[in-house]
């Protein structure tokens, strides 16, 4: 049990293991975001040579949430900036498809206008001609 939950433990404090779920790349993150993640793999390689250093875990866990807070308000704001994105690109794509609409319109009036006209000087020269 006590495996099950130093792993609970190191799952709830991976900072890596949060930007891949988050499908976010890293070269997105912020400067002090990525020395974050630099210190994080550090500290885990240090750990690896001492495994059994409670001090070296404590650090790491340490570094780890400090990471985590960076990551996720990173993650926030790329996400946010993303929605941004998609929602103006759908807003492009409405306005461009009314535009062509008004275009359409406009050129079915300018036709039917050129038709006037020349309805109007076919109806102009048969006056002419009938005096």
């Amino acid at each position: 049990m006590a495996k099950s939950n130093k792993n609970n433990r190191n799952k709830k404090i991976n900072p890596i293991e949060l930007l891949n779920q988050s499908g976010v790349a890293k070269a997105l993150l912020s400067a002090n975001t990525r020395e974050s993640l630099g210190i994080y793999e550090e500290a885990l390689a240090d750990l690896k040579e001492f495994p059994e250093n409670t001090s070296l875990i404590e650090i790491a866990e340490g570094i780890g949430t400090t990471t985590i807070e960076l990551l996720e308000e990173d993650i926030a704001v790329i996400q946010a900036d993303l929605k941004d994105e998609v929602e103006e690109e759908k807003a492009q794509k409405k306005r461009k498809a009314q535009s062509k609409r008004v275009v359409k319109k406009s050129e079915k009036s300018i036709d039917y206008l050129s038709e006037c006209r020349a309805k109007l000087r076919a109806d102009r020269k048969r006056k002419i001609e009938a005096g």
